[in-house]
């Protein structure tokens, strides 16, 4: 499986917790995302890939599997960052206090059974 650090915490911890429980015997190999997964997709060498939508190969189908939100609040008279937020590296080396990520899994919201 071809999976982020951040998808497999935010969506397939549970899944995993579910397989050991009841599968104690499996095994799973996770990769991280690189520009080759969608051809060890095509040749089987991968049977899974997750990533963001934008990522997604046209020749191979896919599914929203969860949906989640970022949000950045900054005091209006940062003039470190002023307007320049929606610049990515910019965000990214403000410092920050408290970081919160949420996400919505659809998909697997019926694993407990």
């Amino acid at each position: 499986m071809v999976a982020s650090d951040y998808s497999i915490s935010v969506l397939l911890l549970d899944v995993l917790r579910r397989v050991h429980r009841d599968a104690p015997g499996m095994s799973l190999e996770f990769r991280n995302p690189s520009e080759s997964a969608p051809a060890e997709l095509e040749a089987g060498e991968v049977d899974f890939i997750v990533n963001p939508e934008s990522q997604n190969s046209p020749l191979q189908s896919g599914a929203i599997l969860f949906e989640d939100t970022y949000v950045i609040v900054v005091d209006a008279g940062n003039s470190e960052v002023g307007d320049s937020i929606r610049d990515r590296p910019v965000s990214c080396a403000a410092p920050r206090r408290l970081q919160k990520r949420q996400a919505r899994s659809a998909a697997f919201r019926n694993l407990d059974g």
